[in-house]
């Protein structure tokens, strides 16, 4: 998306374990230097909100998390997430928020910017990750859960209009819900080119994607029967579509003592692609524990993942970031043997979300929590893996917004 001379990258997510009772959340942009060698980059845009800053208050005895933001083709911002309200008689439910691009609540959208979605059919609902059409309506994906003594989990898609209500055109008054003996959850979402949705998802002991029509029903044409089934060990986080309409789903694998890197890459008819790692499946150990948040696709196909590593030894966490090549290889030339490993001082790190740039440079974004504080953090790379020194403070850019212990 560019704005002009400089590109504006988004990063957002609910404050680092805040401890308010009176939740809010949050959004910084920063403007990124796109060709002019004189220009600062990793610093606030302070022609966003306030001071580059959005903070969005939804009163006393209220949690809001958000947990993914969408960009409409109008570069409007939607972040979604789940709700809380001791106040209310009914007090959870989805949440979508919608912002100006100059990081101003949309009154158009919801009650005054700010849609809270009920679910009837549960108790308790919570959104995992979201996409967005081409028409800018979004698709949510989750789980919920009802009957407190005997719960029952359902794995949760909706999609919301572009006025923030639910899309009544989809599934069962414009949601999916899934439950396999009991159990139920959709972890991850996609929209193919042709409008068809990707979602990773898992009950009753078994984990799988599933493929919809644009109408909610199940595509029965894809995998057996419209679901794509996979190891019970896998756990997918995010799946994203290539150009070539082949579907990539990535996580963590946890058949044993630790999770490492999972990634698995599809046929668009729902088959493994044989062609990728080992019979379509890619499997990478990253320190003592490793998992996959985020992952984009660079301009020649080559595949980068971001999301966190552990170090039992140290009791750390950090920054992980590794680059495959088009056939599910580590791509040697970035970083060590295909690896960037990040830390922010002594502190938990953890990467969320990773975006491309010109000339495949990448940033990558996420959180560092200490004791007593919480901070949104940054970091920038080269093509080849090496923090860009232009960028914030050595590649790393961090920003306080006072949600501290």
């Amino acid at each position: 998306m560019r704005w002009g001379l400089f590109e504006r990258i988004i990063v957002l997510l609910s404050a680092p374990k805040p401890t308010l009772v009176k939740t809010v959340f949050t959004i910084i942009l920063f403007n990124l230097f796109a060709g002019i060698s004189f220009a600062q980059s990793g610093f606030l845009d302070k022609s966003f909100g306030v001071d580059g800053k959005v903070i969005t208050n939804f009163g006393e005895n209220t949690s809001p998390e958000i947990v993914k933001a969408v960009i409409q083709t109008d570069n409007k911002i939607i972040e979604v997430g789940h709700y809380y309200s001791a106040n209310n008689s009914d007090p959870f439910g989805l949440l979508a928020v919608r912002y100006t691009a100059d990081g101003a609540l949309d009154n158009n959208y919801g009650d005054d910017g700010k849609a809270v979605i009920q679910l009837s059919f549960e108790d308790q609902a919570y959104v995992k990750n979201a996409a967005i059409q081409k028409d800018n309506k979004v698709v949510l994906a989750g789980y919920g859960w009802y009957d407190y003594f005997d719960p029952i989990y359902s794995g949760i898609i909706a999609r919301l209009n572009t006025n923030g209500l639910l899309d009544s055109t989809f599934g069962t008054n414009g949601t999916i819900q899934m439950t396999i003996n009991k159990s139920g959850s959709f972890g991850a979402v996609a929209v193919q080119e042709d409008s068809k949705i990707v979602a990773t998802g898992g009950g009753g002991g078994s984990v799988f994607l599933m493929r919809f029509l644009e109408n909610g029903t199940l595509d029965q044409t894809f995998g057996q029967n419209g679901y794509a089934y996979t190891n019970k060990y896998f756990s997918f986080s995010t799946c994203k579509i290539q150009r070539d309409g082949k579907i990539v789903a990535a996580g963590y694998d946890y058949q044993f003592t630790s999770r490492r890197f999972c990634l698995q890459r599809y046929l668009a008819n729902g088959t493994l692609d044989q062609s990728f790692g080992d019979n379509g499946t890619v499997i990478t150990s990253y320190g003592d524990d490793g998992w996959i948040h985020d992952f984009a696709f660079q301009s020649d196909g080559r595949i980068i993942v971001t999301g966190e590593t552990s170090d039992y030894s140290s009791d750390e966490t950090s920054f992980a970031t590794a680059r495959y090549n088009q056939d599910g290889t580590l791509d040697s030339s970035f970083g060590m043997y295909g690896k960037v490993t990040t830390m922010f001082g002594d502190s938990l790190s953890i990467s969320n979300s990773i975006a491309v740039l010109q000339n495949d440079e990448i940033i990558i974004g996420g959180y560092k929590q200490t004791d007593t504080s919480g901070e949104y953090a940054l970091i920038k790379l080269t093509a080849s893996g090496v923090p860009d020194s232009g960028f914030g403070t050595d590649g790393k850019a961090t920003t306080d917004f006072g949600f501290n212990d």
